[in-house]
């Protein structure tokens, strides 16, 4: 199977202490701060990130743990390596996987002063990666790509992933996932479409997103897109929040659902969940759109929103080339496929919750390795590829929770 992925490249920071007790006063202030801004990650500027994380460091003897992340990325590294695995086994070489992105670049060469697992990638001064695209690499011969850049690809690759990164002036995005806060999360209201069977209150992680530094720009153009990688892949990946480009939506109609190849979408977020809802009916509803394959990826919140922007999981599952996956957090998971809902209770991790950050992507990333032979070959799926990966999804979103940040190795 050949996938093609589009979305933001992000690094996650998790913060790690010799002794817990002296981590308490940080965890407060970004608690709060959390509290204060309803419960959502805070958007802060490069600047403010870094000095959280000197802060971070300079006390309670803190180091950090970084992986990339994004949830294009997170998808795309869960498919490699559980398809990598079994083609192992099997004497097989049956994944290939392509990533574009945007990363942050200067015209100053980075200084080795870098936080991280891996410091010694900080002090390579390159300009450009040997993927970049031509048409890029002319105008921006000038840039450096930032340390982070540097991690982001150099991790990729570790992982199997091909990929070309744009560079922009600016930084290369961060997330900084907190551990061992207990946050009080407030009950989601109804659940979409179909109701599923009530669960006692369980925390799903002690660990959350506290604060995200976007860096640059995080939209992809049509002119990123490497054609070539892009035609001959079964199935593209894409962000929600990447869609809305009305050049680049375009492409995804010509290019993948004209010519009845899957199109992945991992809403990510409510806001990518909406553009996900508007990409559907300007682009996949009509006559000339029955043949086109789809797969939708959210969780209750992105779910409900796209039925708020006039999306019915049912009436458009009646295309059986269609699906709706929704995860319900602790509550189990469900598809929406021909016009039928299946359901899957959640599986309870053997080892103590450390992180839920990229058990959506995780869980995701399984079902479309469960689904490689059918993508790959249009074999149409069956309610027995539906509920088998469904339990399969589950059981690797539990062991995913076990560790932090989206460390697909522990799969």
């Amino acid at each position: 199977m050949r996938l093609y992925g589009i979305g933001r490249a992000l690094v996650d920071f998790f913060p790690q202490w010799e002794n817990p007790s002296e981590r308490q006063t940080f965890e407060n202030i970004l608690l709060q701060l959390y509290s204060q801004n309803q419960g959502r990650p805070l958007h802060i500027e490069e600047r403010d990130f870094d000095r959280i994380l000197k802060r971070f460091s300079d006390t309670g003897n803190c180091t950090f743990l970084q992986e990339v992340g994004g949830t294009c990325t997170n998808i795309l590294k869960t498919v490699t390596h559980l398809i990598s695995d079994t083609a192992h086994e099997a004497d097989e070489s049956s994944i290939h996987t392509f990533f574009t992105g945007t990363v942050g670049g200067s015209s100053v060469p980075p200084r080795p002063n870098f936080l991280g697992k891996r410091p010694d990638t900080a002090a390579i001064p390159e300009t450009l990666s040997d993927t970049t695209t031509e048409a890029l690499s002319t105008e921006r011969k000038t840039l450096y790509r930032d340390p982070l850049a540097l991690f982001f690809q150099k991790e990729l690759g570790l992982y199997g992933i091909q990929s070309v990164l744009r560079m922009e002036q600016g930084s290369t995005g961060r997330c900084l996932v907190v551990p061992a806060i207990k946050v009080s999360t407030p009950a989601p209201a109804t659940k979409v479409s179909t109701p599923v069977p009530e669960r006692d209150a369980t925390p799903t992680a002690t660990a959350w997103i506290a604060a995200v530094s976007p860096g640059v720009s995080p939209s992809i153009t049509r002119e990123q897109i490497v054609l070539q990688e892009l035609q001959s892949a079964d199935c593209c990946v894409i962000e929600g929040m990447q869609l809305g480009n009305p050049a680049l939506d375009a492409l995804l109609q010509e290019e993948v659902l004209q010519k009845e190849k899957y199109l992945a979408i991992a809403c990510g977020t409510p806001w990518g969940a909406k553009a996900a809802a508007h990409f559907i009916q300007q682009y996949c509803i009509g006559t000339r759109a029955q043949k086109y394959k789809l797969m939708v990826f959210c969780n209750d919140a992105e779910g409900r929103t796209m039925e708020e922007a006039g999306i019915n999981f049912f009436r458009l599952t009646e295309n059986p080339m269609w699906l709706f996956v929704v995860t319900h957090d602790c509550g189990g998971s469900s598809v929406y496929f021909n016009r039928r809902h299946y359901y899957q209770e959640a599986v309870t991790p053997t080892k103590q919750i450390v992180d839920s950050t990229g058990a959506g992507d995780v869980f995701a990333g399984t079902c479309l390795a469960c689904w490689a032979h059918n993508i790959a070959t249009s074999e149409p799926l069956t309610a027995s590829h539906i509920t088998n990966a469904l339990r399969e999804a589950s059981y690797k979103a539990s062991l995913i929770l076990q560790y932090p940040l989206c460390q697909t190795s522990f799969l």
